[in-house]
């Protein structure tokens, strides 16, 4: 649903804080919003979204490469 909001040029951050909200331990949803967010160069806010993923799943490798990539962007 993010990526319809997306191709019919509608924000899907709201929703997706919105199904974050209600399901905080949902994997993809914490990962398409930081993805979102990364894209939007807001990597600041993306840093928290990873990593409750990465609570969920720490066995997914990728994550820890974006974890790393958005932590240098944030500037930390």
């Amino acid at each position: 649903l993010a990526r319809q909001f997306q191709d019919s040029g509608d924000d899907p951050v709201p929703f997706l804080k919105r199904v974050q909200q209600a399901h905080p331990r949902d994997f993809w949803t914490n990962v398409q919003l930081a993805e979102v967010l990364v894209d939007r160069q807001n990597p600041g806010d993306a840093l928290r979204y990873f990593q409750a993923a990465l609570a969920t799943r720490p066995q997914t490798a990728t994550l820890y490469r974006h974890l790393g990539k958005t932590t240098t962007q944030a500037g930390r």
